[in-house]
């Protein structure tokens, strides 16, 4: 489901107030709808930076209105694009209310649809440790901590905590 706004809106994803003047790509909540016989449940990834919960209700409410999916089985998340519209107020920016409010119908209606589209499927998993991964918050000197700061400061001390260790262990 296409959720982009139009341009002219707030950006989100800053310390200062960007508009959008252009779409450069999609944005779009993407759901899948899983049946196996007696339960349905639904997971959507949407592209935003993040929603609150009380609004993400307002998208699960929809989406069990439309399809009868309970609104405790549909899961919701989000992509964090720093270049999507301002869904919640950070950084002492106002969100886009309008926006919201419209995007949140589309969410619903995304689970709608893929309800709509179902078909046989077997589904599996996989998993394996990423040398990409890290802890993106370090301690520097001064006893500061700072967030994504660059790698080859000298001011860097040591990560504020593992890297997902439990995680790391299972996929070796």
């Amino acid at each position: 489901m296409d959720i982009a706004p139009l341009p002219d809106g707030l950006i989100s994803g800053s310390m200062v107030g960007r508009m959008s003047d252009d779409i450069g790509y999609p944005l779009e909540a993407k759901a899948e709808v899983f049946d196996d016989g007696d339960t349905q449940v639904a997971c959507v990834q949407n592209d935003l930076i993040f929603v609150r919960r009380k609004h993400f209700d307002i998208g699960r409410a929809r989406a069990e209105e439309l399809t009868g999916i309970a609104a405790g089985n549909i899961m919701m998340s989000c992509t964090h694009t720093h270049y999507g519209p301002r869904v919640s107020p950070v950084f002492m920016q106002p969100l886009d209310e309008d926006y919201l409010a419209w995007a949140l119908l589309r969410i619903g209606d995304a689970v709608k649809l893929a309800r709509n589209r179902l078909k046989p499927a077997v589904v599996g998993h996989t998993s394996r440790f990423s040398e990409e991964t890290h802890n993106r918050r370090r301690f520097m000197r001064g006893v500061q901590v700072r967030m994504n700061p660059p790698a080859a400061s000298e001011e860097l001390v040591r990560p504020t905590g593992p890297t997902d260790a439990a995680r790391r262990s299972r996929a070796r």
